[in-house]
């Protein structure tokens, strides 16, 4: 009886796929909601100066100071224990996107002013590292098996000597 084993080849190659179909879908939701936004730009719901405009943009400012919240639930004390990382981590990454979007909507592709414009390039720049950052912590995690890279091994084999004090490599080499 001829029977097939599966092999860490066939499960990272599988893991791989599935990434690049993640990847696909992003990259396509993404383009999609820009297109929505425009769409929604274009079709005159409202103009620079209605109060839909302006509440667009408060809701979207409101959302991305929102995301602060994230790194604080990870470095104040106070907010240490409220929830679990995973949906403030989710949170964030919704809240990165619904955020600019809706200023991207309130501003209606239009660019009024310099400050205007330096504000939306530094917000696309922003969402975009954020987006990249993702899809390279995904890889990283792939390549990983799904663990945390330590630099345990590089303390075993002397080679962090250059970076680290005598008692942080103690402490890592134990």
């Amino acid at each position: 009886m001829n029977t097939a084993s599966i092999t860490d080849e066939d499960t990272r190659a599988a893991r791989q796929s599935l990434g690049l179909r993640q990847d696909v879908l992003l990259v396509a939701a993404l383009a999609a909601l820009v297109a929505a936004a425009w769409g929604v730009a274009s079709a005159g719901y409202f103009k620079a100066g209605d109060d839909v405009g302006y509440w667009l943009g408060v809701a979207g400012g409101v959302l991305m100071l929102l995301l602060l919240l994230y790194p604080a639930r990870k470095y104040l004390r106070v907010m240490r224990n409220t929830g679990h990382v995973r949906f403030w981590f989710w949170f964030h990454m919704v809240s990165g996107i619904a955020g600019p979007w809706l200023i991207l909507v309130h501003s209606t592709f239009r660019i009024g002013s310099l400050n205007a414009g330096v504000a939306l390039a530094s917000m696309v720049i922003v969402v975009l590292s954020g987006v990249v950052g993702r899809f390279l912590f995904v890889r990283v995690q792939q390549r990983l098996g799904g663990g945390q890279a330590t630099l345990k091994p590089a303390a075993r084999k002397g080679r962090l000597h250059w970076l680290l004090t005598p008692a942080q490599l103690r402490v890592l080499a134990e």
